[in-house]
């Protein structure tokens, strides 16, 4: 993660944590998201790849399969169903969600008995903000639901992700990984070699910064 909450608003989070884990019961708990929500964390976007644990259920990962969110209690690996990462939607510290699978986006969020889909484009794409601290656990909130479930949650019997209110949703671990997309054909470092280079959306890019881009119909990583 890139930058830091307010040290003061960071303490009070672990100290949150700290009396959640010496005296474990609901009020404890609820206290740590409660101190949790007002700690906004920017993240790495663009060119890092993290996977999504839930926190309550700790083993289980989010995952991409055939274009639906459910999860996965496997250890997270080199698949890229697991991994997704955050694109800046404005300067206010709210992203989309693209999987790595096919660089579809996560959906916005709607009734609690909806399964998420992913989306081929940005336009059809949920805009997400994250609370969290700097132990990793994080609240994903929808800021365009179609409904008024924007928390992320799993389903009962934890093979589904789905819009949750804020009082029942599970919250998630963002872990970073080294994660690389397998279609990124090179790495390129020359910066002669940046030309013509264009974003996953389609448009020009002129300046040198890193991330997966179009070049010569292929896409490349620029370091």
């Amino acid at each position: 993660m890139v930058g830091a909450p307010d040290p003061l608003r960071r303490e009070e989070v672990d100290a949150a944590i700290d009396r959640f884990k010496a005296d474990p019961n609901e009020q404890t708990y609820e206290a740590v998201f409660t101190a949790m929500e007002a700690t906004i964390v920017p993240l790495q976007a663009e060119d890092c790849w993290y996977a999504f644990r839930n926190m309550g259920r700790g083993k289980y990962y989010m995952k991409n399969i055939s274009s639906k969110l459910t999860s996965s209690s496997s250890l997270i690996s080199s698949g890229a169903g697991q991994h997704f990462r955050f694109i800046c939607a404005d300067g206010n510290g709210r992203y989309y969600i693209q999987c790595a699978k096919d660089m579809s986006y996560l959906v916005p969020t709607g009734s609690d008995s909806q399964q998420l889909t992913l989306v081929a484009e940005k336009v059809d794409a949920g805009i997400y903000s994250i609370s969290s601290n700097l132990r990793g656990q994080s609240f994903i909130v929808c800021q365009n639901p179609t409904g008024s479930h924007a928390f992320l949650s799993l389903s009962e019997n934890r093979d589904k992700v789905l819009p949750a209110s804020p009082t029942d949703a599970s919250r998630w671990f963002i872990e970073v990984t080294a994660f690389i997309p397998a279609n990124v054909d090179e790495v390129i470092v020359e910066i002669d070699e940046k030309r013509d280079m264009f974003d996953l959306s389609g448009r020009r890019v002129v300046s040198g910064e890193r991330g997966i881009y179009i070049v010569g119909n292929k896409k490349k990583l620029i370091k």
